[in-house]
């Protein structure tokens, strides 16, 4: 259950020390340390948990204003003390925080609950201890069907898992598929071209191709549409400039 059982207190920002890292975008840090620059309290509040053998607190929600603060050299700060709870329950906490409140990346949520999941939990169970679908949990989730070695350089080159899952959904030959994803991963796939290629998908007899034919056209016209084009472009032009010619 959501500890709803909090002191405010203020608490010098050197006791703090965060349980967990967040990734926090450029822009989303600046516009935080201008709010604080200028004088006004970040909306959502630092919680902490008080250590039961050190001076010291551990962040448990609230990693991207804790990261302003600390950059606008702000020594004290306003922060919702809890009871210590246990580890599980703190990511439970985190994790429900992250739904309600903040954008967090699609990295920061699977990162929590493929733990949770590791741990034995049920994606149904997560989803109700914080309030959402199972749907909700397993979205962050990354289906057995991909290729570990796609999936560790998704992680490595911070692709997008959302679009590996597309991929993965589409009625294609795996030999496609793993070239599809190869291309994802490398940068040459983006999101804009995947919705393309669902789009072409159902608008022609692609379905009566062998799969091999089916790739030839893929990689011509999905994957390398630039130079297709670009070609069909300038055949354009000459074709107009002939009849003038």
């Amino acid at each position: 259950m959501f500890n709803l059982q909090f002191e405010c207190k203020e608490i010098m920002l050197s006791r703090i020390e965060p349980l967990y890292v967040e990734n926090t975008s450029k822009k989303g840090l600046l516009t935080k340390t201008n709010l604080i620059l200028q004088g006004n309290i970040l909306h959502l509040p630092l919680i902490v948990q008080k250590d039961k053998h050190e001076d010291k607190y551990w962040l448990i929600a609230g990693f991207p204003e804790f990261e302003a603060y600390k950059e606008c050299d702000i020594e004290i700060v306003r922060c919702h003390v809890q009871l210590l709870t246990s580890d599980t329950e703190q990511r439970h906490n985190l994790l429900r925080r992250m739904f309600q409140y903040e954008r967090n990346t699609w990295i920061d949520r699977h990162k929590l609950i493929d733990r949770l999941v590791t741990e034995g939990y049920a994606t149904k169970e997560i989803g109700k201890r914080i309030g959402v679908t199972e749907g909700d949990i397993k979205h962050y989730l990354v289906h057995p069907e991909i290729p570990e070695d796609i999936v560790q350089l998704a992680f490595a080159f911070k692709r997008s898992f959302p679009n590996l899952e597309i991929v993965r959904r589409l009625r294609l030959h795996h030999f496609i598929k793993d070239r599809l994803y190869q291309s994802l991963v490398e940068g040459n796939l983006s999101g804009d071209m995947i919705q393309k290629l669902k789009w072409l998908l159902t608008r022609t007899k692609f379905e009566l191709l062998d799969w091999k034919e089916q790739w030839e056209i893929i990689d011509d016209s999905v994957i390398n549409y630039k130079e297709h084009l670009l070609s069909h472009w300038e055949e354009q032009i000459e074709k107009h400039l002939n009849v003038f010619a």
